[in-house]
């Protein structure tokens, strides 16, 4: 396994993060890469969030996340939907290639947070209509 540098993500309760994944495998411009994969904490066949074969343009959903693999390069898009506090941890995104597991370890924190809204006030004399 080779990995790259921790990515540090954020997002609020309720929201949607969206992590480009990317490390040391995508500067092999000829690799070809069996599977792309999200996973919370160190990947193991229970700690895989979602995964995809490698097809181009494809996206893949399941319940919350989805991947968009639509890049020739190995760079590849997950997303997180509907984030609840528990989200909150040390997750890992990656490609397999033959004989070899390249991945970035992401760190997301989940914050409560409202939603602000835009007040509009008429300021001077009299009424405006």
């Amino acid at each position: 396994m080779v990995a790259s540098e921790v990515l540090e993500v954020s997002g609020r309760v309720g929201g949607e993060v969206s992590i480009l994944c990317s490390g040391s495998w995508n500067r092999d411009s000829g690799a070809k890469y069996n599977s792309m994969y999200f996973c919370k904490g160190v990947c193991s066949s229970e700690s895989i969030l979602i995964q995809s074969e490698r097809r181009r343009s494809t996206v893949i959903s399941q319940g919350r996340y989805s991947i968009n693999n639509g890049r020739e390069d190995g760079v590849f898009n997950v997303a997180i939907k509907k984030l609840e506090k528990a989200d909150t941890g040390r997750y890992r995104c990656g490609v397999e290639k033959t004989l070899n597991v390249l991945y970035r370890e992401i760190n997301l924190i989940v914050v409560e947070g409202r939603l602000s809204f835009l007040q509009v006030s008429f300021i001077g004399a009299g009424d405006p209509f």
